[in-house]
């Protein structure tokens, strides 16, 4: 008990020393954060040394969420973001730390009107993009198919199709983006974002099998071929000679299919799969 209340001390006090450039407004945002105080009533000038305190507090509640796992820590937590808030209403900072702290606990609907809030005042807020965008594919994730379902995912699309054009040189946004458009059957798109995503990083396994699984789906076997084809076969892992063997043998090209499953097992002989693979891919070479 005592090393934990130690521990909180220091946090506070480590918080407190170093949240001076949470609050800070950038140069260019003054103009357009004093219209959004004025519409909420609040100070033009902001007591920046509650905000502070009150967001280390805020933090330290936290920490205490992660240890004990305490509904009332969170709800205390939120509690002083709300007064670090309104000592600095205009802080697109404080407001985001209030959504991601309601999108932990649970508080879902709480996490999207705030940031959404955010956004109404700053549409290039690429961080308030990112967490709608992970609550949307959370939730898409816990559904099953429907009109509800297709409408979250056009949400989900809508927010990473932001957050690509604030962060166009992430792969993982671009795989993901991709992942969504083929989920809506917009393949053209699909194809587009993983052509992107192996243009950023051509060394990138994930993005390269994604495209190959992509062709594969359309039946273009040969452009599968020619994309998994293109990495380098020294820095190729079991993951992608499997893929390089799947489309081998979706192009009845066994002999090939067997040498890339062979390789695959090779490289992880824990590889159940690529295994079985290459036990049918031989058995089909068998003599009638």
């Amino acid at each position: 008990m005592m090393l934990t209340r130690i521990r909180i001390t220091l946090l506070a006090f480590l918080l407190a020393s170093s949240t001076g450039s949470f609050a800070q407004d950038k140069p260019g945002n003054e103009s357009a954060a004093a219209p959004a105080a004025a519409a909420t009533g609040a100070s033009a000038k902001a007591d920046k040394a509650a905000a502070y305190y009150h967001f280390a507090m805020a933090h330290i509640y936290e920490e205490m969420v992660s240890m004990y796992g305490r509904a009332d820590y969170a709800n205390k937590a939120i509690d002083e973001y709300r007064l670090a808030i309104e000592n600095d209403p205009t802080s697109d900072y404080l407001n985001a730390g209030l959504a991601e702290l309601y999108a932990r606990t649970g508080r879902i609907k709480d996490a999207v009107l705030e940031a959404q809030d955010i956004l109404k005042r700053d549409g290039n807020n690429l961080e308030a993009h990112r967490l709608l965008g992970r609550i949307y594919l959370r939730s898409l994730g816990d559904m099953q198919s429907g009109t509800q379902s297709q409408e979250i995912l056009k949400l989900a699309i809508e927010q990473y199709e932001q957050i690509v054009r604030l962060d166009p040189k992430s792969v993982e946004d671009h795989l993901l983006l991709g992942r969504l458009y083929r989920l809506n059957n917009d393949l053209v798109k699909a194809e587009s974002e993983f052509k992107t995503a192996v243009q950023i990083q051509p060394d990138s396994e994930e993005a390269v099998t994604a495209l190959s699984i992509l062709y594969n789906e359309e039946g273009d076997t040969s452009r599968a071929l020619e994309v998994l084809n293109a990495f380098p076969e020294g820095a190729r892992s079991a993951k992608l000679f499997a893929a390089l063997g799947y489309t081998y043998e979706q192009n009845k090209a066994y002999k090939k299919a067997i040498d890339a499953y062979q390789k695959a097992v090779d490289l992880d002989h824990d590889n159940l799969d690529s295994g079985l693979k290459l036990y049918g891919s031989v058995e089909r070479l068998q003599p009638a």
